[in-house]
């Protein structure tokens, strides 16, 4: 008969640990640590720390860092600071008290106010764009030059740089206009041809994630590939369904295409025949204006190759091939911002009941029901 010893039972706690630790705690234990992440949930996520916090930090090593992550290290390090300085940061009650953790440069008591003109992030992007789009209309290429230069784009090519932890401001994280302002202050401090450099290698990518359609709004697209046409000596203009298909099932699918004097200059697709005829009027203007899928754009070494200073004079403007009323500027949409609700905080002492959607088993994975959707 087989008998437990000491070194058996050893044996069985080495051998399967995962599963014997859970069976060993003891009563109080379980309950000990269901308090605890009870309490955690009620407190909620701790709040975010600037890295001056932590030990092992040198401002100053992390300006000479972060010239050479920008490519400028013959740029000062005062000048680095200023652009990063934010007029609210000498605002802030550390910095008035000259606290050890405030980290304010005597030798630089000046903000970015000033820098924040000088930027010419916008005017390089629209010479860029002029000499890759000579085909585009002025309209489309502000319109282009404005998402990639919007606050938000800023903010986040900021954050890639490392913006975040050496930004001085009064609040912390940084709000996205900060940010901004930083990085057209940093364009305005360090050499021209590194700035230029800069712009083009952060900025210029992201044009590969603008949707051309919806970064210019027009009221009438049909109406200005009209216009358009009419300017080239093409007369008769019209849209034609070409196919059709699921007319009287729920989902539908037309194929509009719109005729230049009997030639397909255009088609595209929709769920009605209005949809398809605005989709069709927009690929036949992004044809006549070469941003098709097969557009190549230059970038990378060909970019530094460019005099953009050629290319400051602007294209030709919708307004003078199309009547005004056709032609719509962009439309600020109305933001619906998710409201969340406060949870009843007095039913989180049920131990968070089996249906609930916070629950963690750590055995197995709960089988999602109906009622723990969201």
């Amino acid at each position: 008969m087989f008998s437990y010893t000491r070194f058996n039972v050893v044996y069985f706690l080495v051998k399967d640990s995962h599963s014997m630790q859970r069976s060993l705690r003891t009563r109080w234990e379980q309950g000990y640590l269901k308090d605890l992440y009870h309490r955690r949930v009620l407190c909620g996520a701790e709040p975010l720390i600037h890295r001056s916090a932590y030990p092992n930090w040198n401002y100053d090593t992390e300006i000479f860092a972060f010239s050479h992550r920008i490519g400028s290290p013959e740029t000062s390090g005062n000048c680095i600071i200023k652009a990063l300085t934010d007029k609210s940061f000498y605002a802030r009650a550390d910095v008035v008290e000259n606290t050890v953790g405030a980290q304010p440069n005597e030798e630089c008591c000046e903000d970015n106010s000033e820098l924040i003109e000088k930027g010419f992030v916008v005017v390089l992007l629209t010479g860029y764009l002029r000499y890759a789009l000579p085909a585009a209309p002025e309209e489309m290429i502000e319109a282009i030059a404005k998402k990639l230069t919007s606050e938000v784009a800023l903010s986040q090519i900021a954050k890639s740089l490392g913006f975040k932890h050496i930004i001085r401001t009064a609040e912390f994280p940084p709000n996205s206009t900060s940010l901004a302002n930083s990085f057209k202050a940093l364009l305005a401090v360090i050499n021209r041809k590194r700035a230029e450099a800069l712009a083009m290698n952060t900025v210029l990518p992201r044009i590969l994630d603008v949707d051309f359609i919806e970064v210019l709004s027009l009221k009438d697209p049909l109406g200005v590939v009209i216009d358009i046409c009419h300017s080239e000596g093409i007369e008769e203009v019209e849209p034609r369904i070409l196919h059709s298909a699921g007319v009287t099932t729920a989902e539908p699918i037309y194929l509009v295409g719109i005729f230049g004097d009997g030639k397909l200059i255009g088609k595209g697709p929709g769920e009605t025949v209005g949809v398809a005829v605005h989709m069709a009027a927009w690929n036949t203007l992004l044809k006549k204006w070469q941003l098709t899928d097969e557009f190549v754009i230059p970038l990378g070494s060909r970019v530094h190759d460019i005099r953009l200073q050629d290319f400051q004079s602007p294209n030709y403007y919708l307004k003078e091939k199309c009547s005004t009323d056709k032609i719509l500027e962009q439309i600020c949409l109305l933001v619906c911002t998710m409201a969340v609700g406060i949870p009843f905080r007095k039913r989180l002492r049920h131990k968070f009941s089996r249906g609930s959607i916070h629950r963690r088993d750590l055995h197995r994975m709960l089988k999602p029901k109906p009622f723990t959707v969201s």
